[in-house]
């Protein structure tokens, strides 16, 4: 275990500082240990940086975490923007080259704790075991929205595929099950989120963002992928292949005047993240606040409504035709690098021989001319 490194809230955190021994080099009491270490976590928190005190059997230790308190909601977000882009790394770099592209991350833990936002309180609600019991682990408002659109969407598909189906008299009614259903997936996956953020305060268990939508996958995420920006101006070839995803986000503000803010949840498309938006929004404005999130015990985080922001960001990714090109480039410099032979195009050569080309012997001279062995 790296002792100078651990994670809180699936959030690294870093050792600053530990308190063991004096100026002089002795061994301090334990209580002097946590008294210098709880004050210097307050110093840090001050500067706007979050900051855990672990004590050890020799003492105290100061980690020092990621900023909760920015200036604008500019530089908010490109903090848990940049956050993300290196989950992104990590997940390409210790993922099987041989898995895809490397662009999607089981779950992500960005962004800031909506428990130290201004005017915000907590308070007692079900905990996610006994609402798992009812079918539904549905506690936070944007897990509320989210299952009332899929429901809708799924209901709407359903009824239209139904009279499409009855239209077809050759149709048995298994296939016509089957149809209806496959149908009304279609009409709900365009709003389904790529990715679930996991936000300091809700419950990280198995309990969990457990979404029953239509596709009843019981995972963090529907569909784990991205969508393509796709066209970008009205010219023919005005079209972008980088990866995007669509974050619907929530900002708010600090006691003292600063910002933070988190990702809630990112779809593939525009469309189904303005959809949420729309959804969301309109329960902050009626209730006046919002519950973001919910640990498994049930304590919940609730913000005000007029201290919270809704928008959506647009998070790019790799743009995977310029990775396909990188790919082919790798592939000839590899094959470079083991001497192939080239046609007269410029083309790598074949490492397998011809229909002829074992017939005599020069033929064999010819195929194995500029290898190395």
């Amino acid at each position: 275990m790296n002792k100078n490194i651990r994670f809180f809230n699936k959030r690294p955190y870093y050792l600053a500082n530990s308190f063991k021994r004096d100026h002089n080099g002795k061994p301090i009491s334990k209580a002097k240990s946590k008294s210098y270490a709880e004050n210097y976590a307050q110093a840090v928190r001050k500067k706007g940086y979050n900051a855990r005190v672990i004590n050890w059997a020799g003492g105290s230790g100061v980690y020092v975490g990621r900023r909760y308190n920015y200036e604008s909601i500019e530089k908010a977000r490109k903090a848990w923007l940049n956050e993300a882009e290196e989950e992104r790394y990590e997940s390409a770099t210790s993922s099987n080259p041989f898995d895809g592209l490397g662009m999607t991350v089981p779950t992500l833990s960005v962004g800031g704790n909506p428990n130290l936002a201004l005017g915000a309180r907590q308070k007692q609600g079900r905990s996610r075991y006994e609402m798992m019991w009812d079918g539904k682990s549905l506690a936070t408002d944007q897990e509320k929205v989210l299952d009332s659109i899929l429901t809708n969407e799924f209901s709407g598909g359903e009824e239209v595929a139904s009279l499409d189906a009855s239209i077809d008299e050759n149709m048995t009614d298994e296939i016509k099950d089957e149809f209806v259903f496959y149908k009304a997936l279609q009409a709900s996956e365009e709003i389904e989120p790529v990715i679930v953020n996991q936000i300091p305060g809700d419950n990280n268990s198995g309990f969990a963002m457990q979404y029953t939508t239509p596709k009843r996958t019981g995972r963090q995420a529907s569909t784990m992928g991205w969508g393509i920006e796709g066209r970008i101006g009205p010219k023919r070839f005005d079209v972008s292949t980088k990866r995007t995803r669509h974050h619907v986000v929530a900002s708010w503000k600090l006691e003292d005047g600063g910002w933070d803010e988190a990702p809630l949840m990112a779809f593939a498309d525009r469309r189904g993240a303005e959809r949420f938006l729309d959804e969301l929004s309109h329960v902050a404005y009626m209730r006046g606040e919002l519950v973001l999130t919910s640990d498994q015990k049930g304590v919940q985080t609730v913000v005000p409504e007029k201290n919270i922001e809704l928008a959506i960001v647009k998070e790019y990714g790799e743009d995977f035709a310029n990775k396909a090109i990188n790919r082919e480039t790798d592939v000839n410099n590899v094959m470079a690098n083991l001497n192939v032979e080239r046609n007269s195009d410029g083309k790598l050569r074949s490492s397998l021989p011809g229909p002829d080309e074992f017939k005599t012997t020069d033929g064999v001279n010819k195929f194995f001319e500029g290898w190395r062995f």
